[in-house]
């Protein structure tokens, strides 16, 4: 049940990016791999999810696999309201440092930005 709800939010993030294909499937399970739905909770008594995200191991070629951040998406209603932002630190000491995948947002550029992170590979 969980699972398709992260699939069908990965859904909805193909078709507002108009990606080619779906990023997540709730049929693929790996040991390794972290898929998340994101709560909102305005009050004590009410939670309901409002966007999803997932985490993959990755083999890299010439650096020391590690976790990568491969989707995010939050409904359109509660972006800007910091559902993301407060399970950040969750994440950074879950993974450690991981990786943010490409093609990133505007939105997910100036994020980053906000939480100092720090860019797994070095730029060239």
């Amino acid at each position: 049940m969980l699972r398709e709800l992260v699939a069908q939010c990965a859904v909805y993030l193909q078709r507002e990016k108009k990606y080619d294909f779906c990023p997540y499937s709730a049929e693929r399970i790996s040991e390794k791999d972290s898929a998340y739905l994101l709560g909102f909770s305005p009050d004590v008594d009410v939670n309901f999810a409002v966007g999803a995200l997932e985490f993959r191991w990755m083999e890299w070629n010439g650096y020391e696999a590690s976790y990568s951040l491969e989707w995010v998406w939050v409904h359109p209603f509660f972006r800007g309201q910091g559902v993301l932002k407060k399970i950040w630190p969750h994440f950074e000491s879950a993974y450690g440092k991981f990786h943010v995948s490409y093609p990133r947002s505007g939105a997910m550029v100036a994020f980053l930005a906000s939480m100092k992170f720090e860019e797994r590979f070095p730029q060239s």
